[in-house]
């Protein structure tokens, strides 16, 4: 296994990738199937070493297992992509259990990547699909209030004022 670093960057590629697979394929297709199978073999090398799996989505920022992802100029567009996907279903938290299997993903990642429902908050109805798809060893929560919003953005603003 590579660094922590790599492995928190590959899984979220590898989880972004299977959501663009789905986007475009039928879920039997080969690459979709190709690209949950990678995806599983990451994630549960994580939960191994780690004894958790957890994202968090936090302003600009992402972190896997608290680990703060650097994206660098080559994986930028497709996490940074990932991360406004899972914003714009208003997910800032996603916890994997140790016995989710390729299905699990499968069902939850076509969820994600199916535009949220119209006329009910994007994280009620993501929970309520959920829920009647039968996952239950993801799990989803809203982001951290200190890190959205106007605040959130203020406060940002400021640190790179600051920074620079």
């Amino acid at each position: 296994m590579t660094g922590p670093q790599t492995t928190s960057t590959g899984i979220l590629a590898a989880m972004y990738s299977a959501v663009r697979s789905l986007q475009l394929y039928p879920a039997e297709n080969d690459v979709v199937r190709h690209a949950l199978a990678e995806l599983k073999v990451i994630a549960d090398q994580i939960l191994e070493h780690e004894g958790g799996l957890s994202v968090w989505v936090a302003g600009s920022y992402m972190f896997v297992n608290d680990l703060q992802v650097r994206l660098d100029l080559h994986d930028y567009a497709s996490l940074a992509a990932f991360r406004e996907l899972l914003r714009g279903h208003g997910v800032g938290r996603l916890e994997v259990d140790s016995k989710a299997d390729a299905e699990d993903w499968q069902k939850f990642l076509a969820m994600l990547a199916a535009e949220p429902s119209p006329g009910q908050p994007p994280l009620e109805a993501l929970l309520d699909r959920m829920e009647a798809g039968g996952v239950d060893r993801i799990g989803v929560g809203p982001p951290a209030p200190m890190f959205e919003g106007s605040d959130a953005d203020k406060a940002n603003e400021a640190a790179r004022r600051t920074y620079s």
